[in-house]
């Protein structure tokens, strides 16, 4: 705001006006309380004077008050109105600036919590030291949003035991997401994939156990089991049509699910070089799920051929 009188800072001339107007609000509100305290009867006689005293520097406060109000330059101002506006506007927009600010510092520190927690973590379970990377932290590094559960389970020795169709079930269980709208779907019948599936949760649950230790958020997810039979149904060679009778899903749904498991076992390849007893196997896994429909450059190839 510009005030209209010389020399005078209009922001601080109307804040003031503003506070004191306020004042003379809550100065009412007392006073009216301290009437209806006056006006009750009973009550010892010592105590009603106290009261009619408590009255009286109120009520003494608030003519002091009121005739500050009318000497103020504000008061009576044509232009108050339009100033008080403006006043108003600039105070909310600071105090958002100041709320944003703390908010910003607070999430900075938070931050930086989360990232000390999370290298205390990554040190504990031998991804790095003071040097740097270490063997884990370097396969770690190669492999994007399930470096955890992959690592763990790769230096385990798992993706070397399991058979193909074992390997394509357990990484479906890592890329799957537990939702809430999981309508039908078939469990799994294999009682040796089970087990599987139940042993590698109980290491995924040792990371999550250090995660929370040291509240670190978010933690990393336990496997989710609601697709494995259908992913080994296709693992093994079934037709893309027979796939709703294993789980309620659309066909574009489980095309996705696949492509994420192809996503993960090539970051897994990328990460094994050297390993060729793993990278082959890696390859049969690939070739057993990258097949009709959720093979993109096949679709794609067909796509242009039609043209």
């Amino acid at each position: 705001p510009t005030c209209i009188h010389n020399g005078v800072d209009a922001f601080d001339q109307v804040g003031s006006y503003s506070q004191l107007r306020d004042q003379i609000i809550e100065q009412r509100r007392l006073l009216k309380t301290e009437r209806r305290a006056l006006k009750r009867k009973g009550g010892k006689r010592k105590n009603r004077k106290g009261l009619r005293q408590n009255f009286i520097r109120a009520e003494r406060r608030l003519r002091h008050m009121e005739s500050t109000k009318n000497e103020n330059l504000c008061y009576n101002c044509k232009q108050f109105k339009s100033c008080d506006q403006s006043y108003r506007k600039i105070t909310q927009a600071e105090n958002r600036i100041e709320k944003l600010q703390n908010r910003k510092g607070l999430l900075e520190s938070y931050q930086r919590k989360q990232i000390a927690s999370r290298l205390k973590i990554l040190e504990e379970l031998g991804y790095i030291n003071t040097s740097g990377l270490l063997g884990r932290g370097k396969i770690a590094s190669q492999i994007y949003g399930y470096e955890a559960q992959v690592t763990q389970l790769l230096f385990k020795g798992y993706f070397e035991r399991l058979s193909e169709d074992e390997l394509n079930v357990l990484a479906m269980a890592i890329v799957c997401e537990d939702r809430k709208d999981w309508g039908y779907y078939r469990k799994l019948e294999d009682k040796k994939i089970k087990r599987l599936l139940h042993t590698v949760d109980k290491e995924i649950e040792a990371i999550r156990i250090l995660e929370e230790k040291y509240q670190v958020d978010p933690v990393t997810p336990n496997i989710v089991t609601k697709m494995s039979a259908a992913m080994l149904a296709w693992s093994q060679g079934c037709e893309f049509e027979t796939l709703p009778q294993y789980v309620k899903l659309a066909d574009g749904d489980f095309v996705r699910a696949f492509r994420l498991v192809i996503d993960l076992l090539r970051q897994v390849r990328r990460a094994a070089v050297g390993h060729d007893t793993l990278l082959d196997k890696v390859d049969r896994c690939l070739d057993k799920i990258n097949r009709d429909v959720v093979d993109a450059e096949r679709q794609l190839r067909a796509g242009q051929d039609t043209l």
